[in-house]
């Protein structure tokens, strides 16, 4: 299963490919997203990868991340404790690898979506 495995980059598209189709968009639990996110940020972090295939990595988990945001998959309000503790997981990933366009780009909706609540 997706979730118990280590990230690459082919669980991150195939996630990404579920949640861009209307189709299939429903078919990953709120549960399955925040484990996958979770394991994904920890791979990420993970000092035995090369750091291009780190950066590589945190570029493809950020734009999943932007893009369950963009369909309304994630919810950035952290109205609950799962979801605020998610969130600060992943603000934190974001400065961690600030130097990665992708993740500051993250960075600047998360806060964007932030204000909007």
């Amino acid at each position: 299963m997706l979730v118990n495995n280590p990230v690459s980059y082919q669980s991150i598209d195939i996630v990404n490919r579920i949640i861009s189709s209307p189709e299939t968009m429903n078919l990953l639990t709120k549960q399955f997203l925040v484990i996958y996110i979770t394991n994904s940020i920890e791979s990420c972090e993970n000092a035995s990868l090369e750091k291009s295939q780190q950066q590589r990595l945190v570029r493809l988990l950020s734009l999943l991340i932007q893009n369950l945001i963009r369909n309304h998959v994630f919810e950035v309000t952290g109205n609950d404790a799962e979801d605020a503790q998610l969130l600060l997981q992943v603000k934190e990933f974001c400065i961690y690898f600030a130097r990665v366009s992708e993740a500051t780009q993250l960075y600047k909706l998360l806060e964007k979506q932030q204000q909007k609540t």
